[in-house]
């Protein structure tokens, strides 16, 4: 029995990697037995101390752990040391003492992205057994949804989603805003949306068209959007009760042409503060 099937149940443990230890075994077997324990726990503490390094080719690693493994069980934990040149471009698998190479995941079930694994970073594993894959459990990326953010530089690939919680201390540079192009605005009920984009554009046509506003950011934070309104003059245009308008009147909007309005909440839309940016745009 090596570490791995080593049992809780103190009886059912028999024999040390071979070694008889039954009861009324023969005496001999004692100190032989104390020995295998003790090289057993060093190789654990190599194992999850991180000493071992990995082999193989950066996608496709392998490691050997000195505990002569012999099959993945349920929580098995490794820590290692990713050799010399050794960091991933992509998905990945690791072979543990030529048991077999299993795939390595990132805990949402995703393939780890290049350079979760970095060539001499220490990296901590664990068998999932239901998916029969490891997992990265410490990785040189942190998870976003749909993509991952280097925690040290690098280039970030997909969409994270902050989900609505505090990014403190940005500096941005270059940044753009998500567009809501509405398009024709042919009458009736027109709602702008702010979680379709804080810029919106429309040109109003047709009939008389009633805005409404919606999804405005939680109480405690500022919302805002920009409107960019083509013709907004040639039909009359119905704001929100909440609008408050500055000089307490809407503007008169440009019957041919673009018209720039700005408007911004800090109660949840109770009350919106509304601006002529630019009038008659040309």
């Amino acid at each position: 029995m090596d570490i791995q099937d080593w049992s809780t149940t103190a009886a059912s443990n028999t024999d040390i990697d071979g070694t008889d230890i039954s009861e009324g075994c023969d005496p001999a077997n004692i100190n032989n037995a104390i020995r295998a324990s003790m090289a057993n726990v060093a190789g654990l503490r190599d194992l999850l101390g991180g000493a071992k390094v990995s082999g193989g080719s950066a996608n496709a690693q392998t490691l050997t752990t000195g505990l002569s493994l012999t099959s993945y069980q349920q929580g098995l934990l490794i820590a290692f040391e990713a050799g010399t040149s050794l960091t991933n471009t992509g998905a990945c698998t690791m072979n543990v003492d030529a048991i077999g190479a299993k795939s390595i995941k990132m805990q949402d079930g995703s393939d780890p992205p290049a350079g979760a694994i970095t060539a001499g970073g220490i990296y901590l594993l664990a068998y999932e057994a239901g998916a029969d894959v490891l997992l990265l459990l410490t990785s040189a990326v942190a998870p976003g949804i749909g993509g991952y953010l280097p925690l040290a530089g690098g280039t970030m690939t997909g969409t994270l989603a902050l989900a609505d919680q505090l990014l403190t201390r940005p500096l941005l540079r270059d940044y753009g805003e998500a567009v809501n192009t509405i398009g024709s605005i042919g009458g009736g009920t027109q709602d702008i949306d702010l979680e379709d984009g804080n810029v919106v554009t429309g040109t109003v046509d047709t009939s008389t068209t009633t805005f409404t506003f919606s999804n405005p950011p939680a109480s405690g934070r500022a919302g805002s959007f920009t409107l960019v309104l083509t013709n907004g003059g040639s039909q009359t245009v119905n704001w929100p009760a909440s609008v408050d308008w500055a000089g307490g009147n809407a503007p008169t909007l440009t019957s041919s042409g673009v018209d720039v309005l700005t408007f911004f909440t800090v109660n949840v839309g109770t009350t919106w503060y509304g601006f002529a940016a630019g009038l008659e745009m040309s």
